[in-house]
């Protein structure tokens, strides 16, 4: 055969191999067959038009923030693309996302472990878009997706997702298995180096595959690797499932067979049940009639009671209705008499009202009648006033003359005397004023000096105290050694009792203190300062874990009489073991430390009282006050997080910007923190020796106080008299003046003007006797009618009287009838009570009977239903009950055992039918797994066949490759090693030996060849290339290249990209390809230096 007949056979041969492959794969993976029909009629279709679309090729990819990629976007063309550039231009970043973006791991690019290390250098977020074609030949649901679909992965630092985008721009997915599904689709296989071949595997495969790792290449590109797998997993995994499911179908027979045969049990049992149904429904029928013939005779019985009811009561109502007509005829009397004396009441009412009214009339006028008399009383007054005044008047014209020069001489002295009387009372009130000012400062002094003097002694008086206390503190030192001892004389048995306490069970958890027995102070000059800020009544004070347990301590602390103003306080919080972390909020600065790194707390309980209560991780610790003001005065210098800061001397500061300080005093040692009782007794005999001291300092000054509040007193004694004194000088002087001015100064008038008053008082009598005439006639008016309603009054208590003797006798007769009525009815309510009871007892058994004619005509209804035949004699009603009650018995224990009977006959037919089902189910898997064994069976034949056609056909394809290269070799496939070793002969003079033996050239050649050997026999939409000719000389490249463009042009129904870094084809090969060369990233470093 030529070579022509060979080239016009092979490709025949491979597709039907191909194809084979396929449908096998399509068995395995339970695909459909009618697809692997359409596939076959789809690729005689794509043999005979070439130029038809072929789904699952790469139309562009978009990536972002990728690898050295900001934004980059590359279109390729159906056929053959090349892309160049030079290294560090980006080209492999397009392979390494196309393996990413459809769903590959970093581990199949080699480009590190992680995801996040794809992101680009100082960016968040990279971004992956592959579009593929989805029009024409095998397309993927193409009614969702249309001609593309869109693939995006998002990648950051912590995740990443998917979006599959249909044409239309709709998210169909967001799910890797989708990719997956597409990727199987398509036969898509980024992992595969036969597909997709990266740099780093061109590289080490063209420099160093071992035979191992040639057959797992020849194995994986050619899907035999697939095919076994799939084929392993049906005879490992699918028999011994099919198995499982038989045996568990064969245990659900024999559980089913079991149910059938209970539910045809119950079905006998239900016959005897209805069996026991009808005699208990004869019993039944009977005691129906029973209960009529016992109601029937109650009936009788209780109509005869009624009859008897109904012959007394006519004659106990006759006699009720007698007295009831003699008792409504006194009540009728007396209504009327009431309504009489009623009326008479009203009438006597109507008097004594009008006898108000007139009687007011006539006081009304008595005082009218003193009005008149008072004003004639006044008028005549008046005139015997005014006609004095004339006769005086005439006097004083007359003497008017002599009297003037009198007056005037005495009007001039009375001036005199008021002037030096104003004169002497103005130097008074000065002098006064300034007396005044002077007293109320010596007031004050004398004020001052005896606050001065209180307060002394009560000083006094507390240094006393204090010393005594300090002499009985230090008794308790010298006689009680224990350390306790330097907080208080009670403190040692305070903690004493609640030891006793604790023990005893008294306490939820054992209450701690005193506070300060568990601190120490790392630097001991820092010991006063920081006894001063913790303070004595935290470092004396309980720290208890609940309100149960404060209440124990509060009660020994009450025995034990602890003063009100020594007793310790007690702060509730629930105990930890654990110190609170607050090293995010401590403070610090230099060498300068915190309070709560300066000192030690023996218990975590303790140190977060502390860091609960105090904050000590806020407040630091500043040798002196300059260093603190300058620390503290400006907010830049402060430290993070400090509230507070204390020197040595216990000056406090606070920070800015609400900077302020208070300046403060310690103890040259401290007197509880790490204090021994020998230590104690040394201060406290310090502290009396000292108090002693200042009493006799205070005692002398208290002396000299007294002394100056005496003196001071003695001056304000002085100074009052002679205010007092100056008082009643003023008081004279002013009593004196107001004379003056009081007394009656005769003024010199004009005669005429005597003379016009004496005419005015002479007219003003006349006036006065005219109205004095009208005032005795009105007076005389006044008394006649005064008499005429006093006469009216005396009428109406005439008429009074009479109405009071009507009302008298109406009430006795009133009485007299009520007496009757009561003896009347004395005797009523027992009648009335028989009447009551004889009704209330007809009306009882009335009820009764009604009662019986319901429970009898119910009860024969019920008989009648059951048995329309009555019965005239029946068995006892107790037997029948009995009896019955037997049988109920026996229907429910047989209920409780059947159930429901109402669904027994269809729940047996239904599990007979689902028994049945389940046999035929069990018989059809029987089948389905006897098929299947015979499947793998024939598998494992067809597996073998293709095996061996696939390895004869690759060497084929091999051998052509080598002879346009005039080399000899051949392919070495061991399946039972799983190892693929390449033999080649460059000439005819040199011995066949492995690809190591050639040169680099040589080497390139023959794995080039091996794989387009390979693809030869797969089917991939599209096949991708990286830096393939990296170690040929021009002279192999320019062959290679030949052959990869010509045969990726022969082969229109699939995409070959070819990544180099050459920059040149000849022009022969640019025809029907895509050229496409990367920028040069060295452009950008040489322009930015």
């Amino acid at each position: 055969m030529t070579d022509l007949d060979s080239e016009s056979i092979i490709p025949r041969k491979k597709r039907r191999i191909t194809r084979e492959v396929e449908n096998l794969l399509n068995i395995i993976l339970d695909h459909d067959t009618k697809n692997a029909d359409e596939n076959t009629d789809n690729d005689s279709q794509l043999c005979s038009d070439n130029d038809q679309d072929i789904a699952g090729k790469i139309k562009s990819i978009k990536l972002q923030n990728f690898m050295c990629h900001s934004n980059f976007e590359f279109t390729f063309e159906d056929k053959v693309n090349f892309i160049s550039g030079k290294n560090g231009s980006g080209k492999s970043a397009i392979l390494t996302a196309l393996v990413i973006g459809l769903g590959g791991r970093t581990a199949d690019t080699n480009r590190g472990h992680s995801l996040k290390n794809l992101i680009q250098n100082g960016k968040h977020k990279a971004t992956i878009e592959i579009t593929l074609s989805n029009k024409g030949f095998s397309s993927f649901k193409k009614n969702i997706y249309g001609n593309v679909i869109k693939v995006v992965r998002h990648i950051t630092p912590s995740s990443s997702g998917y979006k599959i985008i249909s044409e239309r721009g709709e998210v169909i997915s967001t799910k890797r298995e989708d990719i997956e599904l597409i990727n199987l689709y398509f036969n898509i296989q980024v992992n595969n180096p036969v597909t997709v071949l990266n740099q780093d595997t061109a590289r080490t495969f063209i420099k160093s595959a071992t035979p191992k790792d040639l057959y797992a290449i020849f194995v994986k590109g050619t899907h035999l690797e697939e095919i076994e797998q799939r084929h392993l997993s049906l005879r490992n995994e699918k028999l011994p499932f099919l198995e499982d499911i038989i045996s568990k179908k064969n245990n659900e027979l024999i559980e089913d067979f079991k149910d059938v045969k209970e539910y045809k049990e119950k079905l006998k049992k239900m016959d005897e049940l209805h069996k026991i149904e009808l005699k208990a429904k004869t019993l039944q029928d009977e005691l129906y009639w029973a209960y009529v013939l016992k109601f029937e005779k109650k009936l009788e019985a209780q109509k005869v009671i009624e009859v008897d009811c109904l012959k007394q009561l006519p004659l106990i109502k006759e006699k009720v209705q007698k007295r009831d007509k003699i008792e409504n005829d006194l009540a009728e009397k007396q209504r009327a008499s009431e309504l009489l004396l009623n009326e008479t009441k009203e009438k006597k009412r109507i008097i004594e009202n009008k006898i108000i009214e007139v009687e007011g009339s006539l006081n009304s006028m008595k005082d009218q009648i003193g009005k008149k008399v008072s004003e004639i009383k006044h008028i005549n007054k008046k005139l015997i006033s005014e006609s004095k005044s004339c006769d005086e008047i005439k006097t004083e014209i007359d003497n008017h003359k002599s009297r003037y020069e009198e007056v005037e001489a005495k009007k001039r002295n009375l001036e005199a005397q008021r002037m030096e009387l104003e004169n002497r009372l103005s130097e008074l009130k000065a002098v006064m004023s300034t007396t005044v000012v002077h007293k109320q400062q010596l007031s004050d002094t004398v004020e001052k000096a005896s606050s001065t003097v209180v307060q002394k002694e009560q000083f006094y008086k507390n240094l006393g105290q204090k010393l005594k206390y300090k002499e009985e503190y230090l008794k308790g030192l010298k006689v009680e050694k224990n350390q306790l001892i330097v907080y208080s004389k009670w403190m040692p048995e305070l903690v004493a009792s609640i030891e006793r306490a604790h023990q005893n069970g008294q306490f939820k958890q054992k209450p701690l203190g005193p506070i300060g027995a568990y601190i120490k102070v790392k630097e001991k000059s820092w010991g006063p300062a920081i006894e001063s800020i913790i303070g004595q009544r935290v470092l004396s004070s309980f720290c208890v874990d609940n309100k149960d347990d404060f209440k124990v301590v509060k009660s020994i602390m009450d025995r034990l009489q602890i003063p009100a103003k020594q007793k310790p306080s007690i702060s509730i919080s629930k105990f930890f073991n654990k110190v609170h972390d607050v090293s995010n909020f401590e403070t610090g600065f230099d060498n300068y430390n915190n309070l709560l790194k300066s000192i030690s707390v023996s218990h975590p309980v303790i140190a977060n009282s502390l860091i609960d209560q105090l904050e000590p991780e806020t407040v630091l610790l500043i040798p002196t006050s300059d260093e603190a003001y300058r620390l503290m005065e400006d907010q830049a210098h402060v430290p993070h997080y400090c509230k507070r800061a204390i020197t040595k001397k216990g000056d406090l500061f606070f920070p800015a910007p609400n900077y302020r300080s208070y300046s403060g005093s310690v103890a040259e040692t401290t007197k509880y923190l790490q204090v021994s009782p020998a230590q104690a007794i040394k201060l406290t005999e310090t502290e009396i020796h000292s108090i002693k001291q200042e009493l006799i300092e205070v005692r002398n000054g208290l002396e000299g106080a007294k002394q100056n509040f005496s003196h001071a007193k003695q001056q304000l004694e002085e100074s009052q008299a002679e205010a007092s004194k100056l008082n009643r000088q003023i008081a004279n002087c002013e009593n004196r003046l107001d004379e003056l001015r009081k007394m009656d100064i005769p003024e010199s008038f004009d005669v005429n003007l005597l003379k016009e008053d004496l005419v005015y008082r002479q007219n003003t009598i006349k006036t006065c006797e005219g109205n004095l005439k009208a005032l005795e006639a009105d007076k005389e008016n006044l008394i006649a009618k005064y008499k005429e309603i006093k006469q009216n009054i005396e009428e109406l208590q005439r008429e009074k009287e009479e109405r009071f003797n009507e009302i008298k006798n109406l009430e006795e007769e009133i009485k007299e009838i009520k007496n009757e009525y009561c003896q009347i009815t004395a005797n009523r309510d027992h009648y009335k009570n028989i009447l009551k009871n004889e009704e209330s007892k007809l009306e009882s058994v009335r009820k009764v009977l009604k009662e019986l004619e319901k429970e009898y005509s119910k009860a024969e209804s019920e008989a009648k239903e059951a048995n329309p035949e009555p019965l005239t004699e029946t068995r006892d009603i107790e037997f029948l009950e009995g009896e019955l009650a037997k049988l109920n018995g026996v229907m429910k224990s047989m209920e409780k055992i059947i159930g429901s009977t109402e669904d027994i006959p269809a729940a047996y037919e239904e599990r007979l039918k689902l028994f049945s089902n389940s046999i035929a189910e069990l018989n059809q898997i029987e089948e389905v797994k006897q098929k299947l064994f015979s499947s793998v069976s024939i598998l494992i034949d067809t597996y073998q066949r293709i095996k061996e056609l696939v390895s004869a056909n690759t060497k084929h394809s091999f051998h052509r490759m080598l002879q346009k290269k005039n080399y000899k070799g051949d392919l070495i496939i061991d399946h039972s090693k799983k190892t693929l070793s390449v033999k080649i002969k460059v000439d005819s003079a040199a011995k066949d030996g492995s690809t190591t033996t050639l040169s680099g050239g040589e080497r390139s050649y023959s794995m080039v060849s091996f794989i387009m050997s390979l693809w030869s026999n797969m089917y991939s939409p599209f096949f991708f290339l990286d830096e393939f000719d990296v170690f040929m000389d021009e002279i192999n490249r320019n062959m290679i290249l030949n052959m990869l463009v010509n045969y990726a042009k022969s082969k229109s129904d699939q995409q070959f990209v070819f990544l180099t870094p050459h920059g040149n084809l000849s022009h022969d090969l640019l025809k029907d390809v895509y050229f496409f060369r990367m920028e040069d990233p060295r452009k950008h470093i040489i322009s930015n230096g």
